[in-house]
């Protein structure tokens, strides 16, 4: 059961990780973005 819930602890923080990273990458095309809109880059 131990092992579960270090598991779950692990893949939480991933996640919550993830999310964060995420969010962080967003602001920052946000403020450095182009007139433009580029159509490489997917809208997120």
């Amino acid at each position: 059961m131990e092992n579960f819930f270090a598991l779950s602890a692990i893949v939480l923080g991933t996640a919550v990780l993830g999310f964060v990273l995420a969010q962080a990458m967003r602001r920052q095309r946000e403020h450095q973005r182009p007139h433009h809109h580029d159509e490489i880059t997917p809208p997120f």
